[in-house]
Formats: C-alpha cells, sequence, structure tokens
C-alpha cells in the first residue's frame, strides 16, 4: 500500500474545528448576556388603576362598578369551589375575559375600556350578571378629539388593499 493509502481512513481534525467552536460558545455567552440585560431592563405592560373583584358562588363582589375610561386591570380572585370566568360584555361581544380561573387563585385582566355600559359575568354563564359603568375621562375625551396613530392603521392596511 501507498502512504497515500493510509492516510485518507485516518485523517486529523482541521485547525478550523476548534476556533468554531470557541466562537460558537463566545456567541452563545454574548446572547446568554444580552439576553439577561433585556429581562432585567424590560418594562411589563402598561397597568391602569388595578379593580379588585371576588367571584364567590354565584356573586361578584363588587357587582357594580363605575369607573374612568381608559386602560384598567381587574384582579379577578376565585372565592368558589368551581374553575370561573370573568368576562365584560357589550351585548354579545366579549371585550375581554378570562377562562378557568381556579378556585383560590386570582388572574389579572387589564382592558383599555371606552365610555359606555357593559356587562359582567359573575364566575358561570348561569349566573348573575353585574354591571361596569366607564365614564369619560380626560384622556378618552382627548383621544376622541384626536385619534391616537395606532388607530389609522386597520383602515390605512384595508385601503391598501382596496386600491
Amino acid at each position: 500500500m501507498r502512504s497515500s493509502e493510509k492516510d485518507v481512513g485516518t485523517a486529523t481534525p482541521s485547525r478550523l474545528i476548534p476556533i468554531a467552536l470557541a466562537g460558537s460558545a463566545l456567541l452563545v455567552v454574548a446572547a446568554a448576556g444580552l439576553f439577561y440585560y433585556a429581562s432585567q431592563t424590560a418594562t411589563g405592560p402598561e397597568r391602569g388603576d388595578t379593580y379588585k373583584v371576588t367571584v364567590a358562588d354565584g356573586t361578584c363582589e363588587p357587582a357594580n362598578f363605575t369607573l374612568p375610561a381608559g386602560r384598567t386591570t381587574f384582579e379577578i380572585h376565585n372565592a368558589s369551589r368551581r374553575p370561573i370566568e370573568w368576562e365584560i360584555l357589550d351585548g354579545v361581544y366579549v371585550i375581554e375575559e378570562r377562562e378557568n380561573i381556579a378556585p383560590g387563585f386570582h388572574s389579572l385582566l387589564t382592558a383599555k375600556l371606552r365610555p359606555g355600559s357593559y356587562e359582567i359575568t359573575c364566575g358561570l354563564l348561569s349566573n348573575p350578571r353585574g354591571t361596569l359603568t366607564v365614564v369619560p375621562s380626560e384622556q378618552s375625551e382627548a383621544e376622541r378629539v384626536q385619534p391616537p396613530v395606532k388607530a389609522f392603521i386597520g383602515p390605512l392596511s384595508e385601503y391598501k388593499v382596496f386600491v
């Protein structure tokens, strides 16, 4: 056999493999560091005023709300013996909802509410409903006069499809 035939089966690793592995490890460490930095400096979603709601068997406490328009956070506590849901309804249209809140647990629901009158479900859909009255606020009146830029995204995209 020739010496070149022997070397084909026992090739030595290239010098590039350790460099590639070191570069990959460096990228992983850098990505982990950037992820940690981003998670420490990130802010959570914007919350509005927080209202606590306790859902017991067949009732909500409080069952009737009056609050200002804008971003509002509801902390829903399930004090009943069954998993429940809590919904904000405008007629048959569900504005916001939280489902399957286990007994003894609580859940947060954040909604941007416009002035008007809404119904709220108190636990099971067969339970009596409460009322949620949203009154105009300074912010909602300002948005009514001059809508935010985000309000134009939907109509503009539909117009582009039309054209």
